[in-house]
């Protein structure tokens, strides 16, 4: 465990991130990172430089979609990380950020844990280059590679793949999840959350949700492995101060309830 003093400097670290800010106003970069944003027919979270994701840009729309909206889902998919952070991340530990996508989270990562290595992973050549050229920084490293092909000797305390299992297949979530586990530390935690699809069947690029006929195998299978579960309000992720009061503890058995402020799955893993 953390002596005291270094146990507070962490968590004012936690704290400094949600004070953080990027405001980004020129159009020429509100358009690189709506690009970035569109991958493989999904949105994903992309913004140039630290939390908190700000516009003041009110005039630019890229198909359909506003600089704020862009702005909010940058910070939204964050929450969940930060939700993550406030309740297990009590220790420095080296951390691997598997679809990093731009890199935004990647960076505010390497602002919580500044003198410990951070890797951030994907598989999109595209994404990589956003992040080497807009989110750099001094602890990370970002890493164009397939995480089931990585080739990589550090071992990780924290890996998050978080908004990921539902664009894997099904056939190979097992694996992906094994493999994820494979690169934790003896102690480490993995930390996942994907949508709680309930009625929900596959489509477009959400190949891989957990609906009513999925989510029962999966749990079974890391039952021994799954040492917290919850779920997550979505739409409270942009109002809430921080990710954990968006986040509701209850059994897996109720995953299935018609309530909608279980909308995603939430999961921390151990090997």
């Amino acid at each position: 465990m953390l002596r005291a003093p270094d146990q507070q400097r962490l968590d004012n670290r936690k704290v400094a991130v949600r004070r953080l800010s990027s405001v980004v106003d020129d159009p020429t970069l509100l358009r690189e990172i709506a690009e970035n944003c569109y991958c493989r027919g999904d949105v994903g979270a992309s913004w140039i430089g630290p939390f908190v994701p700000e516009t003041n840009n009110t005039t630019f729309v890229f198909r359909g979609v506003t600089a704020k909206a862009l702005a909010g889902w940058a910070r939204q998919h964050w929450m969940i990380y930060d939700s993550f952070i406030d309740e297990f991340c009590t220790r420095n530990r080296h951390v691997l950020d598997v679809g990093c996508g731009s890199g935004n989270t990647t960076s505010l990562l390497s602002v919580v844990f500044p003198h410990n290595k951070i890797m951030g992973i994907d598989t999109d050549k595209k994404a990589i280059k956003f992040c080497e050229k807009f989110n750099p920084a001094h602890n990370v490293e970002y890493v164009s590679d397939d995480i089931m092909s990585l080739k990589n000797e550090t071992r990780f305390g924290y890996v998050f793949a978080c908004e990921i299992l539902e664009h894997i297949p099904h056939h190979r979530q097992f694996s992906f999840v094994a493999r994820c586990l494979e690169l934790l530390d003896d102690d480490g935690l993995l930390f996942m959350s994907t949508p709680n699809a309930i009625q929900e069947e596959p489509s477009g690029h959400h190949i891989g949700l957990l609906n009513t006929g999925r989510f029962p195998d999966f749990y079974s299978k890391y039952r021994n492995n799954i040492c917290s579960f919850s779920f997550i309000d979505n739409r409270r992720l942009l109002t809430c101060n921080k990710g954990v009061e968006a986040v509701y503890y209850e059994e897996p058995q109720r995953y299935d309830a018609p309530d909608k402020n279980r909308s995603h799955f939430r999961f921390a893993f151990t090997r």
